[in-house]
């Protein structure tokens, strides 16, 4: 049996990004709800801003937050559905050097056990960039809420430690 030992109060740093056409910063309900929240678990949100919702504007801000603030993880919330403008997953899936495809399994089954069907229209991928941990999950508050609450932030710290110490793997 494996055990994973994490510390009650981990620290993360985390880059919180909206991704939509018309948004602005003051109505990004699920990145003002992961600034909230991120702190009950000891997390500190570095940078807080929102994007077009098109490939190169994502792509762009992805590429200044890993350079130049430097996160321990990025959440991206937003354009993860099935519109033919969600394109987040196209936008930052040639950026990762590696996917986290067990985040992806988990959460769907997650979402299909709470939401049922309607899961399938809200998609979410993670991976790395450099040493930084890259979460693409959807914009709807409910499944934003399960993708924070049940996979990111319980083990955000345990993934860091990992990805910062590869002796621990």
């Amino acid at each position: 049996m494996l055990t994973l030992c994490r510390k009650k109060t981990a620290s993360a740093q985390i880059a919180v990004i909206g991704v939509g056409d018309n948004k602005r910063l003051s109505d990004d309900t699920p990145g003002l709800w992961i600034r909230k929240h991120s702190k009950q678990y000891g997390h500190e949100v570095l940078i807080h801003q929102v994007v077009a919702g098109d490939i190169h504007s994502i792509r762009d801000m992805v590429s200044h937050v890993s350079e130049k603030i430097i996160p321990q993880a990025l959440i991206l919330c937003g354009g993860t559905g099935i519109s033919p403008w969600d394109v987040t997953a196209e936008a930052v899936l040639p950026l990762l050097q590696k996917r986290l495809h067990a985040f992806e399994t988990v959460f769907s089954s997650l979402a299909f056990e709470r939401f049922d069907s309607a899961a399938v229209m809200y998609g979410a991928q993670a991976g790395i960039i450099g040493n930084m941990l890259v979460f693409c999950i959807p914009d709807s508050m409910e499944f934003c809420k399960l993708a924070c609450r049940e996979l990111i932030f319980p083990e955000l710290a345990a993934m860091i430690s990992r990805l910062s110490n590869p002796a621990m793997n």
